[in-house]
C-alpha cells in the first residue's frame, strides 16, 4: 500500500522553538509547584495538613481494631468503599504527621507515573509538549487540592492510566494474533495485558466508585476481556471485602445510595447537580446571589434531564465514532490518541453527571486533555505547527481553561465582585468556573470523535479508496 504523505503547512515554527515552548511550560509548572511548596502549603501549626487523608487515617485505625468504619463518629465522614481505609491500614501504624508525609510522598509519585504513562500514549513528537502542559496543570488548584487534602485521586489515576496503557499494548500483541470469537479474544489476552488492565480497573472502582462508566465503555466499545476482568474483578473484591470487613454491606445498601438526589450546592462542587442547586435553591449569605429562580420543586427533574443529556450526547459520539470505515487499518498513535480521546470523554461527562464533582476530583482531565492534544497533532499532519487558527483556537481555549483553574470559585466570586454582586447570572457563571473547564474538554473531544468536520475519523484514518487498493492518511504512518 503507497503512502501518501500530506503536503506541509506553509507557515511552521522551527522544531526547536517548539522544544523550547515545551520546556517552559514544564519548568513554570515545576517551579511554581516548588515555590507553593515551599510557602508552608502542606503544613499548619507546626503539623501537616491533609483534612481527607485524616479521615483515612481515622477510619483504618478505626477498622484495624475491628470496629464498625462507618458508625466510629468520624469527623468528617468517611463516605467511601472500605478498600481504601483497608490500603491505608499499614500507614496507621505511623505516627499520624509520619503517615501524612508518606501519603504525600506516594501522591506525587503517583502523579508523575500517570504523567509519564499518558504522554507516552501520545505520537512520539508531541510527547515534550504533553509533559510540559501536564506539569503546567501543577499550578492549578485541582492538583494543589488533591496534595493539600491528602486525597487519593492520584492512586486512581495512576491504575486508569496503567489500566490504559494496559490496553494500548494489549490491542497491539491482538491485532498480530487476530482472534476469532469471544473464546478466542480471551485466549488472546491470556498474555496478561488484559487481565492486568481489568484488575487495575477493578481496584480503581473499589477505591472510588466514578471510574465505573469507563468500565462500561469498554464493555460497550472492547476489549471486552477487560471489562470482564474488571467487573469480575470489583464484585471479586466486594466479595472478599464483605468476608473480611461486614460495614462493606452498609457502605452498598446505605452510604452509597445516600449520595444520590442530594442537592450539594458547594462553591467547590462543581456537576450539573450543583450548578442547577446553586440557580434553583437559597446559598450562604455570605456570598453574591446566585439563586435566578425558587425552584426546589422541580430541581430534580432539571438535573437528572441535563444529566440524561450528556450521557446520550456521549453515547451517540461514541457511536458515531464507531462507524468509521475500517479501524484494523488505523496506525498505532491514532489508536492510542482514540483511546485517550473516548475515556478522556467519558470521564469528563462523568463528572458532569456525578452528584458532587470537588474540585481535586478534576486531576484526571490530564486523559482528555493528552487525547485532544494528540488528536490536534496528528489532525495537522505531524509535520510541523501551522499558524492561523489551528493553532490559535486550540492555544487560546487550552489557555482559558488554565486560567479558569488557577484559582477556586470562591475566589473568582472575590475577584470579580462588582459583576458578582450586580448580576445572580455573572454569580452563577462564576461559581462554575471549572465546571465550565470540563464542558469544554467534553464538547472538544465529542468533535473530535464523533466522526464530524474536523473530527479525528477525518484527519488520521485510513480511508479505502473505491477500489479498495490505495489509502490516503495524514499521520504519515502505515497501515
Amino acid at each position: 500500500m503507497e503512502r501518501i504523505t500530506p503536503v506541509p503547512p506553509r507557515y511552521a515554527y522551527a522544531p526547536a522553538l517548539f522544544r523550547y515552548l515545551s520546556l517552559a511550560l514544564g519548568l513554570a509548572g515545576v517551579v511554581g509547584y516548588l515555590l507553593w511548596l515551599a510557602g508552608g502549603a502542606l503544613v499548619k501549626d507546626g503539623h501537616w495538613v491533609g483534612v481527607d487523608f485524616h479521615v483515612y487515617y481515622q477510619t483504618a485505625r478505626v477498622l484495624g481494631r475491628g470496629e464498625d468504619i462507618y458508625q466510629a463518629g468520624i469527623a468528617p465522614l468517611y463516605i467511601y468503599p472500605p478498600l481504601l481505609a483497608a490500603l491505608v491500614l499499614p500507614l496507621s501504624a505511623l505516627p499520624v504527621d509520619a503517615a501524612t508525609i508518606v501519603w504525600k510522598l506516594l501522591q506525587n509519585a503517583c502523579l508523575l507515573g500517570a504523567g509519564a504513562l499518558l504522554t507516552g500514549m501520545l505520537p512520539r513528537a508531541v510527547r515534550p509538549l504533553g509533559a510540559g502542559l501536564l506539569l503546567l496543570g501543577l499550578l492549578t488548584v485541582p492538583v494543589q487540592d488533591e496534595i493539600k487534602t491528602g486525597e487519593s485521586n492520584s492512586l486512581v489515576l495512576l491504575l486508569l492510566a496503567s489500566a490504559l496503557w494496559l490496553i494500548a499494548h494489549g490491542e497491539g500483541r491482538e491485532r498480530s494474533r487476530p482472534a476469532e470469537g469471544v473464546r478466542r479474544a480471551f485466549a488472546n489476552s491470556a498474555n496478561g495485558m488484559y487481565a492486568a488492565a481489568g484488575a487495575l480497573l477493578a481496584l480503581a472502582v473499589g477505591i472510588k466508585v466514578l471510574p465505573v462508566l469507563v468500565v462500561a465503555y469498554f464493555w460497550w466499545r472492547g476489549p471486552r476481556p477487560v471489562a470482564a476482568y474488571a467487573t469480575g474483578g470489583f464484585l471479586a473484591l466486594q466479595l472478599v471485602s464483605l468476608a473480611l470487613i461486614p460495614a462493606t454491606g452498609h457502605y452498598w445498601l446505605v452510604e452509597f445510595p445516600a449520595l444520590f438526589g442530594q442537592a450539594f450546592p458547594f462553591l467547590d462542587n462543581q456537576s450539573i447537580n450543583a450548578f442547577f442547586s446553586r440557580a434553583l435553591l437559597p446559598y450562604d449569605a455570605y456570598t453574591p446571589t446566585m439563586q435566578l429562580a425558587n425552584g426546589e420543586a422541580w430541581r430534580p427533574f432539571i438535573t437528572w434531564a441535563a444529566n440524561l443529556f450528556v450521557l446520550g450526547a456521549t453515547a451517540w459520539a461514541l457511536w458515531k465514532g464507531r462507524n468509521r470505515g475500517r479501524p484494523e487499518l488505523e496506525s498505532k498513535e491514532s489508536r492510542w490518541v482514540r483511546l485517550l480521546l473516548e475515556v478522556g470523554l467519558v470521564l469528563a461527562a462523568t463528572h458532569l453527571v456525578s452528584g458532587s464533582t470537588w474540585l481535586h476530583h478534576l486531576i484526571d482531565l490530564a486523559v482528555p486533555l493528552c487525547g485532544l492534544l494528540g488528536a490536534w497533532w496528528l489532525r495537522n499532519g505531524a509535520n510541523a505547527i501551522p499558524l492561523g487558527p489551528k493553532l490559535v483556537l486550540p492555544a487560546v481555549g487550552l489557555g482559558a481553561a488554565y486560567v479558569l483553574l488557577l484559582r477556586r470559585p470562591s475566589d473568582w466570586l472575590t475577584l470579580l465582585d462588582a459583576p458578582a454582586q450586580s448580576s445572580p447570572l455573572a454569580a452563577l457563571l462564576l461559581s462554575s468556573a471549572a465546571m465550565w473547564v470540563v464542558v469544554g474538554f467534553w464538547l472538544a473531544a465529542i468533535r473530535s470523535d464523533k466522526g464530524g468536520p474536523g473530527s479525528l475519523d477525518q484527519d488520521v484514518h485510513l480511508h479505502a479508496s473505491h477500489e479498495g487498493h490505495d489509502a490516503v492518511r495524514l499521520d504519515g504512518g502505515s497501515g
